[in-house]
């Protein structure tokens, strides 16, 4: 499944938590000095020209005081650590707290080193890092006459989050988010209100469109255009986020502003499809997260294995894909047709690292989920040609082929041995697809499971679908 070190699933698990947890807010006019640092003048300075500006844009007065703090790396570092673990959610409990905290360790670690401002909702407070400023001004590439405006924009930013955060308390209204797709499609919101006020800002003040975007890239931690897990994250939260704001500004005015705030989205697909947020549009979906949980329990399971049932949607599945060099226009495609997905995954941590994982996902319809199959297998087979091209690697398929299960409208199951060096990981894998749901399982170093066992569980699947079908329709009568 990759190389010696961790599998490839879990070092994109924990690349997926870390962007996620990159989450949504950033944000200046005069004056840095010489040695490009920031003292308590400038930002009262950038503070005193940027609020009347944005009071005036979203029609609403500071309550209180902007609050600031200006500290070094180090001392912010620690301070967003423990915000992070006191804002745990309980669904987020599930992998551990010693991953939990390894998680936030590393997310901590990483954004502490970019940030130059920062607001974090529960502190009430704008942490303002002046020893990265001169780093992410050469990474940037911007020059001595343009960081002013740059460190404006930034601060302002954060000005515009600690003014939602004064009428909408955004730290709670984070943490009610009851999965990680609420999480990503309430951040949108935080962010896209952002871009929307900051957008203005900069235009009324004549600051650049590229200083602008430069500052939105500083606030998801993105170092450059080519990463495209960053470059979805950017167009999720400042561009699908803005366009959202916008277009329920457009329908209900300006007064409707903050109307997403008190009646949040719950999914990403209607960042990306305001309508169906704005019209209330009522899509048949299906619950996955309720399935997965259903048969999770019938998986393997090794004495150690650290869970997790992770609801996602439309970004994750238009991130992953194009992250795999699947074609923008595709991946938009799969993406816009996702309606629900939820997985499960358990995984032992070792030497020779053991993993399980049951993937549910509703497509709005058959032919959907048979391009998705489709698109798969394709970056199925360039996983496999690295494998075989790497000269430390044996890949040997045992086996991959069609599969018959009633009730499926096809199959397949695939069973590979793959040596590293002297060592041997088996990888069994089976996809189907049930009506309009893409099902995949796929299983490193598990042993015990066998094709019989998967393909039990694939019936019990289906069995659980059954059911969950006649109970909705029972409900609906």
């Amino acid at each position: 499944m990759t190389e010696k070190k961790k599998p490839q699933l879990l070092k994109a698990f924990i690349k997926y938590l870390l962007i996620l947890t990159l989450g949504i807010t950033i944000s200046g006019c005069k004056i840095v000095d010489a040695k490009n640092s920031i003292d308590k003048k400038t930002v009262d300075e950038i503070v005193s020209k940027a609020k009347p500006i944005i009071e005036e844009i979203t029609g609403r007065k500071y309550k209180t005081d902007v609050e600031y703090n200006i500290l070094s790396r180090n001392e912010f570092e620690n301070i967003q650590s423990k915000d992070m673990l006191n804002n745990t959610r309980e669904w987020q409990k599930e992998l551990g707290e010693d991953i939990r905290k390894r998680q936030v360790e590393l997310s901590s670690q990483f954004r502490s080193q970019f940030y130059i401002a920062r607001h974090l909702h529960g502190k009430k407070t704008i942490y303002i890092i002046q020893n990265n400023i001169n780093p992410i001004k050469e990474l940037y590439e911007i020059s001595d006459k343009e960081l002013p405006d740059f460190l404006f924009i930034v601060i302002a930013h954060e000005m515009l989050h600690a003014l939602d955060n004064q009428y909408y308390d955004l730290a709670k209204f984070l943490y009610e988010g009851k999965n990680v797709e609420e999480v990503e499609a309430r951040g949108s919101v935080i962010g896209g209100s952002a871009a929307f006020v900051t957008r203005k800002l900069a235009e009324r003040l004549n600051i650049s469109d590229e200083l602008y975007k430069k500052s939105l890239m500083l606030d998801i931690c993105m170092k450059n255009e080519d990463d495209p897990i960053a470059n979805e994250a950017y167009n999720r939260y400042y561009v699908k986020g803005e366009q959202f704001m916008q277009a329920i500004i457009d329908k209900n005015g300006m007064e409707a502003y903050g109307s997403a705030f008190l009646s949040p989205p719950h999914s990403t697909r209607e960042i990306y499809n305001p309508a169906e947020y704005l019209d209330q549009i009522d899509l048949p979906v299906f619950d996955c997260e309720g399935l997965v949980k259903k048969v999770s329990v019938a998986l393997p399971n090794k004495e150690g294995m650290r869970s997790q049932t992770t609801v996602f949607g439309t970004t994750t599945i238009k991130g992953s894909l194009i992250n795999e060099g699947i074609s923008e226009e595709d991946a938009a495609f799969i993406a816009d047709n996702c309606l629900s997905a939820a997985s499960h995954s358990s995984i032992l941590q070792s030497i020779d690292p053991s993993i399980t994982s049951l993937t549910v996902i509703n497509f709005k319809n058959r032919d959907v989920a048979l391009k998705y199959s489709e698109i798969m297998k394709v970056i199925d087979q360039s996983k496999d040609d690295q494998q075989k091209a790497r000269l430390n690697t044996t890949l040997t398929i045992i086996k991959d082929e069609e599969v018959n299960i009633k009730g499926y409208h096809s199959a397949k199951l695939k069973i590979a041995d793959l040596k590293v060096d002297t060592k041997t990981m088996r990888k069994i894998v089976i996809n189907g697809i049930l009506d309009n749901l893409y099902i995949s399982s796929e299983n490193l170093n598990m042993e015990e499971l066998t094709e019989e066992k998967l393909v039990e569980i694939l019936k019990l699947i289906n069995s659980e679908y059954q059911e969950m079908k006649k109970e909705e329709k029972r409900a609906a009568l």
